[in-house]
């Protein structure tokens, strides 16, 4: 008995001194507790090991979602499961919550917004994407400013965190390829009316884009069209001609 106790006591003493050197944080503390589970009789050092345990599992194992919000949760480094609203119980050590840092949005400044916070909680609720004005051209040369925004929810947080590197640019880019091609088709009188046209155009290429990337698109707005004053001026006069020639 006497040849166990002091095996017990030399392996927590190795345990303690191992822990020291592999911990980041935190030094003093693990090996006071290796140095009290050594000294301590084998009963009361397997219930106070039982009982760190317990602590431990309580404060990395459990993990609480609050509502509107997700997680994903990686085993080993691979995908494991999504973690809903409620409350949740995690492998301390085997398994851990993932951060998406490319879960991106743009605002009307053109800055990106994380939809995820720095403890990997990833936001279920509606957001905007709002690409900054462009350029383009159309059918005939004219150069026209379009102004869009998208409203989008996220629907499968896995897609959206490993389907795509950054989302908010890859919609951005998108949506900038289709507007450039539907704007092309038109001469300028057209795009003016044809704004519904235009949006129902790009919702059906986000929509069909957004399935992989696990994002639902709610709707998509034109919001202003404008050209250089020049031809602004031109449009306005040639307007009010036509409404002068019908009158």
């Amino acid at each position: 008995q006497e040849v166990f106790k002091s095996n017990i006591t030399w392996f927590w003493l190795a345990v303690g001194i191992c822990l020291t050197l592999i911990v980041p944080k935190g030094k003093f503390f693990v090996f006071v507790i290796c140095l009290l589970m050594a000294l301590l009789p084998p009963t009361i050092s397997f219930f106070l090991l039982l009982f760190i345990a317990s602590i431990l599992i309580i404060k990395f194992g459990v993990r609480s979602i609050p509502e509107g919000q997700s997680s994903l949760v990686l085993r080993l480094g691979k995908y494991s499961r999504t973690l809903t609203p409620g409350v949740h119980v995690t492998i301390p050590g085997i398994e851990r919550i993932h951060v998406p840092l490319g879960l991106m949005t743009i605002n009307d400044d053109g800055e990106q917004v994380p939809l995820s916070s720095n403890k990997g909680l990833i936001t279920m609720k509606e957001f905007l994407l709002d690409p900054p004005p462009h350029d383009m051209i159309c059918s005939d040369n004219s150069i026209v400013n379009v102004d869009s925004l998208a409203y989008l929810r996220i629907s499968s947080p896995h897609r959206a965190a490993f389907g795509v590197e950054n989302l908010g640019d890859a919609f951005i880019k998108l949506v900038e390829t289709v507007l450039r091609q539907e704007v092309g088709k038109l001469n300028a009188d057209e795009v003016i009316h044809s704004r519904d046209v235009i949006g129902s155009k790009l919702q059906q290429a986000l929509t069909i884009a957004a399935e992989p990337w696990g994002t639902t698109v709610i709707r998509v707005e034109i919001q202003d069209i404008t050209f250089k004053r020049e031809l602004q001026e031109a449009l306005s006069k040639a307007r009010e001609e036509e409404l002068a020639g019908r009158a």
